[in-house]
């Protein structure tokens, strides 16, 4: 996770990353599963993080990218991590295999996906959308979690 501008101070910028940070660390398990030869652990963590991807990128696209594109900011980047979004969701309901791992997998695509939106999304949005537009993606996640943003670092996976 970025912090280096300190726009995780925004609430639903934080919430955003720390879905991130608890996605990569389901990937990291993820990956020593697979290279263990544990096909069983690795499939469960992959539909894990299948599943908070799928959440997570449909709150972004409903909340974020939405006040971003009514706003008329970024449109490119935005049209381009809903892209990201379109093509990673497919792989990722699938069995872990190959694809998802090295240089160019699923994983490493992933994870590169994540980072460009820490370090360059959510700065940029941080500085331009104005108070109401942060006051509707709280909504928004509001309505897609059931209860506020958690705090940033309470990991949870249902991943022993």
């Amino acid at each position: 996770m970025c912090s280096y501008c300190g726009c995780d101070a925004e609430r639903v910028i934080a919430e955003l990353m720390d879905e991130h940070e608890q996605i990569s660390w389901l990937a990291g398990r993820l990956l020593l599963a697979y290279q263990r030869g544990d096909r069983q652990l690795a499939d469960a963590l992959g539909e894990e993080i299948a599943g908070r991807f799928d959440h997570h990128a449909t709150k972004e696209e409903r909340g974020l990218f939405s006040q971003l594109l009514e706003a008329a900011l970024g449109e490119d980047a935005v049209a381009e991590l809903e892209s990201d979004h379109r093509d990673l969701r497919p792989g990722l309901r699938g069995a872990v295999d190959g694809t998802w791992i090295g240089p160019g997998g699923l994983i490493d695509r992933l994870l590169r996906h994540a980072e460009r939106e820490d370090s360059d999304v959510f700065p940029f949005a941080l500085q331009l959308l104005p108070n109401q537009a942060w006051a509707e993606i709280q909504a928004v996640h509001h309505r897609f979690d059931g209860a506020p943003s958690r705090p940033a670092g309470a990991r949870q996976t249902t991943i022993g």
